[in-house]
């Protein structure tokens, strides 16, 4: 079976708390700055909102200064106050359209409007707002010290994937659905059951199933590779495209330990032709710490890596252009092949 992906989006209703926080947050006003405001509060609060006998209070707190922010409250006792100006606002819209109509932007008509990480991460909320469907998973982008070199960074970055960008191999891609795509070479985890930041290595490996994975990065900017920047590529769901999955199996099946995930080779093949090889210790050293990395940054955020969910933990190889053939990766370990046909 093929699974063939047509390149549609679609708008639903949203709930303006946030699709991830709403169930955990409570606001007062409206949720406008002038444009000349981007802020992000962080306070501390030892109990959450249902149990906090002063939640009412710091509600009635908001609304005198309703113009000013509003109130997120997550877990773990953490406050979050984050809005998006004017600018930001408008930008985020610019990328749904981009996404839901596949025009590209030019990045120069956004530079400077985003200039944090926090504020990126918000504009990519707001973004997934827009779509209007759950989080499916993730893709983790800069796990090596060469991409992070290219985009100035110093860390990794997520962007969040909804369900119709995880496809089954063998799978048909049209190219005219895509604006700029790339190959990426990956391993794919799947939570079994929830994940937390305090989970080990060890046990992120028994909670967790692995597939070989052939990711298609794909930004809504022209022009876009390698020189987009960090913080419009974090804004852009880190330039997430789709995802094919190979056979999934239980990940301490397949690895004896948590430093065997670190020993997976694969080959990029394109129409009979190897392109390049590289192996899982270039993501991070082990693409379990990529995971890790992942599940300890979306708990920080009031997010959390949840049972089903799946991430695309970063790439073993510097990514070549998708054209058109027949692409396939050769993963040892048994994870098997993954395919792609690109037209």
């Amino acid at each position: 079976m093929t699974t063939k992906w047509d390149g549609t989006a679609r708008q639903r209703s949203y709930n303006d708390n946030g699709h991830d926080r709403s169930a955990f947050c409570f606001s007062a006003g409206p949720q406008e700055l002038s444009p000349e405001h981007s802020i992000t509060y962080l306070l501390i609060f030892p109990l959450t909102r249902a149990t906090y006998p002063g939640a009412a209070f710091l509600a009635g707190l908001a609304a005198i200064f309703d113009d000013i922010f509003c109130l997120h409250l997550v877990f773990m006792g953490v406050m979050i106050m984050t809005q998006l100006n004017a600018k930001q606002t408008e930008f985020a819209n610019a990328l749904y359209q981009a996404y839901a109509k596949n025009e590209p932007l030019t990045e120069s008509d956004w530079t400077g409007v985003v200039t944090d990480d926090d504020t990126a991460y918000a504009v990519q909320d707001r973004v997934m707002q827009l779509k209007g469907q759950p989080v499916a998973g993730y893709k983790v982008s800069l796990t090596s010290k060469q991409t992070q070199d290219m985009f100035d960074a110093d860390s990794p970055l997520y962007g969040q994937q909804v369900a119709e960008r995880f496809l089954t191999a063998p799978a048909d891609v049209n190219l005219a659905d895509l604006n700029e795509p790339l190959v990426e070479v990956e391993l794919a985890f799947r939570a079994k059951e929830d994940l937390h930041s305090n989970d080990s290595l060890d046990d992120l490996l028994h909670k967790v199933t692995v597939a070989g994975a052939l990711e298609v990065p794909d930004a809504r900017f022209k022009d876009w590779f390698p020189s987009l920047g960090k913080y419009n590529v974090m804004s852009d769901c880190a330039v997430g495209g789709l995802v094919v999955l190979g056979t999934e199996k239980d990940a301490d099946l397949v690895f004896s330990d948590v430093a065997a995930a670190a020993t997976v080779n694969a080959t990029l093949v394109k129409d009979g032709e190897e392109l390049s090889s590289g192996t899982s210790a270039e993501v991070l050293g082990n693409p379990l710490e990529s995971l890790k990395w992942l599940v300890t940054k979306l708990e920080a955020q009031g997010k959390g890596f949840k049972a089903g969910q799946v991430v695309s933990s970063g790439t073993f190889v510097l990514p070549p252009h998708l054209t058109a053939g027949k692409w396939e990766v050769h993963f040892d370990h048994e994870l098997g092949d993954v395919v792609v046909n690109a037209k």
